[in-house]
């Protein structure tokens, strides 16, 4: 569906946004190579996953946007509450003539407080896994690099020169006939070094990319020769 909706979005951009014959039919362009590129990396994530971890990572991909109200359900209602319950009763002896509202109210209180540290936790530790889901992708990628050929990830290009510099550029280039070409690439610019940043957050490939140098292009789709834009960052 995440593709399906993507494929959609980026036809309908393209079809308002470029006109033939300057550019190429959309199945021969490059925009289509990114929605290739997309599933290739989705097929390498869920080549060995299990039906289960893949119900996993759908649902978790919602709940991590709430995540406070997931801490307090799994901290505060879920473990502290049932542990309050459970305490209130084992201390009552499970006797009516000894249970005192006062006294449940109270460990709710502080069970319910105490249960937070455990919902962040519990929180941390499933998003700790969500996050890890691409790093196979990433080490594979490294390889790649190592190896002195092109690494492609999602809308970048990442190309190893003489095992001294990381150049990193982009695939697409979006802009309108009528905008200022000059100002979309520099949001292209700011889109590629923040997607690089994303990817040299994982330590692995920090420890990787610190051994080099790394410049920024950012290229017209039909150009290729030329940047518009070439930084070192």
């Amino acid at each position: 569906m995440y593709f399906q909706q993507t494929e959609s979005r980026m036809i309908r951009y393209w079809n308002e946004s470029y006109h033939w014959p300057r550019f190429p039919k959309l199945n021969d362009d490059i925009s289509k190579k990114l929605i290739q590129n997309k599933k290739e990396i989705a097929n390498y994530q869920n080549k060995n996953m299990t039906t289960k971890e893949e119900t996993f990572y759908k649902k978790w991909e919602e709940r991590r946007k709430k995540k406070w109200l997931y801490i307090f359900l799994h901290g505060t209602v879920y473990w502290g509450l049932v542990m309050a319950i459970l305490l209130f009763l084992w201390d009552s002896n499970f006797k009516i003539e000894n249970m005192h509202i006062s006294n449940l109210i109270l460990k709710i209180i502080i069970f319910g407080i105490c249960g937070i540290p455990i919902g962040i936790l519990n929180f941390n530790q499933l998003d700790k896994k969500y996050l890890n889901r691409d790093i196979a992708y990433i080490l594979d990628g490294i390889k790649t690099l190592k190896a002195g050929k092109v690494w492609k990830h999602d809308n970048l290009i990442i190309n190893n020169i003489s095992n001294e510099t990381l150049v990193v550029r982009n695939k697409l280039f979006w802009f309108n006939k009528s905008e200022d070409i000059n100002e979309k690439a520099n949001e292209c610019f700011d889109a590629v070094l923040n997607d690089y940043q994303q990817i040299d957050k994982e330590p692995k490939f920090h420890e990787f990319s610190k051994n080099y140098n790394v410049r920024i292009q950012v290229f017209e789709v039909l150009d290729n020769e030329n940047p518009l834009i070439d930084k070192a960052i």
